[in-house]
């Protein structure tokens, strides 16, 4: 069996329970979505009780190969919100298809991660700045 063929036996099935989920309750999550290898759990745009704009996710069962990450890193408890079903026979999950936008959108997280550390950073430097003026006065 070559690499390919291992990355695409399809050894259950990832199934979501919306009311299990975190989001469904009014809170942000993803957790289930960053950690699936094929990224068969994504995101997608949710509008929860409230009218608050949420995202919650979705399976893409083709491509799903039931690795079990989703539901490892699932938060909630007792009761997982998203969980592995198991195929009594392996199959074969279609090959993802390769997202051009994935690398804009892990680029646009990083420098809003670097905004916000850079704005921490303004902060701090502006307190000390403020600091050595009122100490010298």
């Amino acid at each position: 069996m070559t690499v390919e063929e291992k990355q695409q036996t399809q050894m259950g099935v990832a199934k979501f329970i919306k009311e299990n989920c975190v989001v469904y309750t009014d809170t942000n999550c993803g957790a289930c979505s960053e950690h699936c290898p094929t990224k068969a759990v994504h995101m997608k745009p949710y509008l929860n009780a409230v009218g608050r704009k949420l995202v919650i996710p979705e399976v893409d069962k083709t491509i799903c190969v039931g690795g079990g990450g989703c539901e490892h890193a699932c938060p909630t408890k007792p009761f997982k919100a998203i969980y592995v079903d198991g195929n009594p026979k392996h199959k074969t999950a279609q090959k993802p298809k390769e997202k051009k936008y994935r690398w804009m959108l892990v680029r646009i997280s990083f420098l809003n991660k670097m905004g916000l550390y850079l704005k921490y950073l303004t902060r701090t430097l502006i307190a000390s700045v403020i600091q050595c003026i009122l100490e010298k006065e």
